[in-house]
């Protein structure tokens, strides 16, 4: 887990600026993020804490936040309906809370990265440069998010999927940056021989040259297991 994210939130590090704060922020533009906010209360910081981190993105920090819109979080629900995964596509349709506390984590601790306090969060302009490039710090889930950039110089993915909305990023908070995105970040179910194919499909930059050699050797299918 990532060790810069306080067990139990000191109160008094809580800003009393007139500034925003990643969370209020967030609660001040419920037409877009009301659902990603209500996440950040119902996810503990970790086993051990009582703290939320909707409470730590009060607090004094350098969070990066891939804001999940409220229609990418549908449409992830969406998918896990379909998918089988839950029985409807809402927060009633979990088969138990186990399998519901374990998709709101998900959803929660893939979208931000804590650098603690030596760390500046980031900004567009300090993303890794190279497509695939992942970031230095991982996420909350103790996992490193990449950055691929599209033929528009202003396109820019999360993971390769998740788009970082053009009027809505470098959102500059006094705990850090917020980014909104347009998917919610999540493990991927796909194989690296679906994923390369992908790239071959679509004509995604960053991984086409292996995936078309992978390709004339004839490993999309031993990949794909």
């Amino acid at each position: 887990f990532v060790q810069s994210c306080k067990e139990n939130i000191d109160m008094s590090d809580r800003y009393t600026y007139t500034e925003e704060s990643v969370a209020s922020y967030l609660q001040k533009h419920p037409d877009t993020y009301s659902t990603f906010y209500w996440l950040l209360s119902q996810v503990k910081i970790s086993n051990r804490s009582q703290s939320d981190v909707q409470q730590l993105m009060t607090a004094r920090g350098n969070y990066t936040v891939f804001a999940p819109t409220n229609e990418a979080i549908q449409n992830y629900l969406d998918t896990l309906a379909q998918k089988g995964i839950i029985n409807t596509a809402d927060w009633e349709g979990f088969p138990n809370q186990t399998v519901k506390d374990s998709i709101m984590k998900v959803i929660v601790f893939n979208s931000i990265i804590d650098g603690g306090d030596e760390t500046e969060a980031y900004q567009t302009s300090s993303f890794p440069e190279k497509n695939g490039e992942e970031f230095t710090i991982a996420n909350m889930n103790d996992r490193k998010l990449s950055v691929t950039y599209g033929n528009d110089p202003d396109s820019v993915y999360i993971n390769g999927t998740c788009l970082i909305d053009l009027n809505n990023r470098d959102i500059i908070a006094i705990n850090g940056y917020i980014h909104e995105v347009h998917s919610v970040i999540a493990p991927s179910n796909e194989s690296l021989g679906d994923l390369l194919k992908n790239f071959l499909d679509e004509g995604t930059e960053g991984y086409n040259v292996t995936a078309r050699v992978i390709q004339a050797c004839g490993l999309f299918a031993e990949l794909s297991q």
